[in-house]
């Protein structure tokens, strides 16, 4: 676990369907005052090109108090799972996944945003 005076980052393994899905929170210091799911795009990984999504989760954790998780889709990053498995009903199971686990780590009510990148933008609008 990573921890500044300003954020503490953490990885760890979310309970999917039927795969673990490896992700890490970021947690600003302060009151958090709201939430975003990092979706990634296609061939990258949770952390995404030039590490901009964690250069993101740290800004948006200590400037703006938001906390953050952003995780491997199915077979891309840290996951174990093939990537042949992969299809949008998955993106938007493992979004769901994240997202739940991100709630009940914060434990309170707070507003919550999606955000993705390339294959991840389209996930964002799964029902």
């Amino acid at each position: 676990m990573e921890k500044t005076g300003l954020f503490q980052e953490k990885e760890v393994m979310i309970c999917g369907k039927d795969h673990e899905i490896p992700a890490i929170v970021t947690l600003p210091q302060k009151e958090v005052v709201g939430a975003v799911v990092m979706l990634h795009g296609t061939c990258s990984q949770k952390n995404e090109v030039g590490d901009g999504y964690k250069i993101a989760a740290e800004i948006l954790a200590k400037d703006f108090c938001l906390a953050t998780i952003r995780f491997d889709f199915m077979g891309c990053g840290d996951s174990k799972e093939p990537h042949r498995n992969f299809d949008f009903q998955v993106a938007y199971e493992e979004t769901m996944a994240a997202k739940k686990y991100l709630q009940d780590q914060l434990n309170q009510d707070v507003k919550l945003g999606i955000m993705g990148w390339s294959q991840g933008r389209p996930s964002e609008n799964l029902p």
